[in-house]
């Protein structure tokens, strides 16, 4: 799984020439009914949350649109 993530890093950085699109980000549109929610209550449907062009938003991307197994804890809240 480590190289598939380092493949999909590097094809990303190819592809953009270096930069990150918000929304594209590491190769997923996210739509409105599965948006992002922040722990200060902040929602979104771009790259744009804190870490998304760094290694968080790589670790995001892999667990929820490759995997499609993960479980987001947010205080006493758990998204599936």
């Amino acid at each position: 799984d480590f190289l598939k993530i380092l493949k999909i890093q590097k094809d990303h950085l190819l592809k953009y020439k270096g930069t990150f699109d918000s929304v594209q980000g590491w190769g997923h549109v996210i739509q409105p009914n599965d948006q992002w929610e922040s722990i200060s209550g902040e929602y979104g449907t771009n790259w744009t949350f804190y870490g998304a062009m760094a290694d968080q938003g790589l670790l995001y991307y892999w667990v929820k649109y490759v995997k499609k197994k993960v479980s987001i804890i947010k205080f006493n809240k758990v998204e599936t």
